[in-house]
């Protein structure tokens, strides 16, 4: 019976989990901020192999809405913005003379610095944030969020059903406590589904209203910035109840809780995607 509870358990914590991680990866293709998984759709066919982004070059976010990306080989200069527009036909994509690559230092006779080029490199904007692209983005996020917080509502209740098939023989506490457990799974992941749909809103509006104000956006061309993420704080009820419970697993009082704390892992600017 035991098995048969915890494995249940065990499958919604993981589907929630599961629905939460899609949701993160289909909101960072509407492309309001450079996030790395916008570059895994980069790919160029040639002579009947398809070279990923990752064999023909290095990259790394710049600044929160531009990439740098290097170039391995001069033949790959030249497929790269035909691959990225493919991939991505509204990014802006531009040559730019590497921020990266040190100056030559003055000849001995101190008149005149070398002649040669510097290093070109890509920089990789995402598109500017129109009305229409806000509007657009606006309704996508709305309805990826609405319909992961249905696939998280129909698991918590198959799961619940199936648990309960289980429960003949058991003490009102057992089962108050499997309750407790499923429901604060349910409820981090809830607010994490909320959070992530609050944030994806805000940077849309924030991006609508620079281009607004500002027009378009330049793309980024100095060395890449460095900044923290901060975390989206964790809902006091929830808090509470992650400490309560953490509590009893230490005294031996909870055998079938299994709290996870997932964190949204995100690339840092400047923090090389691949190379």
């Amino acid at each position: 019976m035991i098995n048969e509870i915890n494995e249940a358990l065990a499958k919604a914590i993981q589907s929630f989990s599961s629905n939460y991680s899609q949701m993160r990866l289909r909101y960072s293709f509407l492309c309001v901020k450079a996030e790395a998984e916008q570059l895994l759709s980069v790919q160029y066919e040639i002579e009947q192999a398809t070279l990923q982004i990752e064999d023909m070059a290095e990259a790394c976010i710049a600044d929160d809405y531009t990439f740098h990306i290097f170039p391995k080989e001069k033949l790959y200069s030249i497929l790269l913005p035909k691959a990225i527009k493919e991939a991505h036909p509204d990014f802006k994509v531009e040559f730019i003379d590497s921020p990266y690559t040190e100056e030559e230092e003055d000849s001995e006779e101190g008149s005149e610095k070398s002649a040669r080029p510097k290093e070109q490199i890509l920089a990789v904007g995402v598109p500017d944030m129109t009305d229409e692209l806000c509007d657009l983005y606006t309704k996508a996020a709305d309805y990826l969020y609405n319909e992961t917080k249905a696939a998280i509502d129909l698991q918590y209740s198959l799961s619940w059903t199936k648990v309960t098939t289980h429960l003949d023989g058991t003490s009102p506490e057992f089962v108050k406590s499997l309750k407790e457990d499923l429901d604060l799974e349910y409820d981090i992941h809830k607010s994490q589904v909320e959070k992530l749909h609050e944030r994806k809103l805000k940077e849309i509006k924030e991006s609508n209203a620079y281009y607004k104000t500002n027009g378009k956006r330049p793309l980024y061309k100095d060395k890449a910035k460095e900044r923290v993420i901060e975390p989206d704080p964790v809902d006091e009820d929830i808090q509470e109840r992650i400490l309560k419970k953490f509590n009893e697993s230490i005294q031996g009082e909870d055998k079938t809780s299994s709290i996870i704390d997932e964190s949204a892992d995100k690339f840092q600017p400047g923090t090389m995607i691949f190379n």
